[in-house]
């Protein structure tokens, strides 16, 4: 688990490219975390090797959500490497060829990069991107059409609103909110 921790938290820091403290937001969640930051809050899982995790941006600039992906066995040693795609599928539709992009995560000194792929999603698909992450039962993760991780999504309805109440005590203007089920 520390692992899982650890790599959420150097997903959202290397996504960010800034220094910032992190508290605990919920922790209670199965396979799930809930961390605060100073420019907004992430949650990501630990269920599977390969760790995800969704970045809420409450300050300005930079895209207002991003999901991320990383596993400790994948190595990327430039950016933008290509041929990533995602899938999932919620009750609104199907999010299908989400194309990532890469960049090395520098780690600690002395550690191998390991790769990280991320997605960046506007205003206007925030709620329609959370409220389906929520509903899909697993997420396909791709590399040039070959699977490289089906990843469970157990428990991500209540990590999403968890995320967003979180970027609401962070103090996020205009935060919106998942439709009742």
């Amino acid at each position: 688990m520390l692992f899982e921790m650890m790599a959420g938290v150097a997903l959202a820091a290397a996504a960010m490219q800034e220094e910032t403290s992190f508290t605990t937001f919920d922790n209670s969640i199965p396979g799930w975390s809930v961390i605060r930051r100073s420019d907004g809050c992430f949650t990501f899982s630990e269920i599977t090797n390969t760790a995800v995790t969704i970045f809420y941006r409450t300050s300005k600039g930079g895209d207002p959500l991003l999901l991320l992906f990383s596993d400790r066995s994948w190595m990327v040693r430039e950016e933008d490497v290509g041929g990533y795609r995602v899938q999932f599928a919620g009750s609104a539709g199907d999010w299908v060829g989400l194309n990532g992009s890469t960049f090395p995560d520098e780690g600690e000194p002395g550690d191998e990069k390991r790769g990280v792929v991320t997605l960046p999603f506007s205003t206007d698909a925030i709620v329609p991107m959370l409220n389906d992450f929520a509903d899909a039962p697993s997420l396909n993760f791709y590399r040039d059409d070959r699977l490289l991780a089906r990843i469970p999504l157990d428990n991500s309805e209540h990590a999403m609103r968890r995320l967003l109440d979180c970027a609401r005590a962070a103090g996020g203007q205009n935060v919106p909110s998942l439709p009742a089920r």
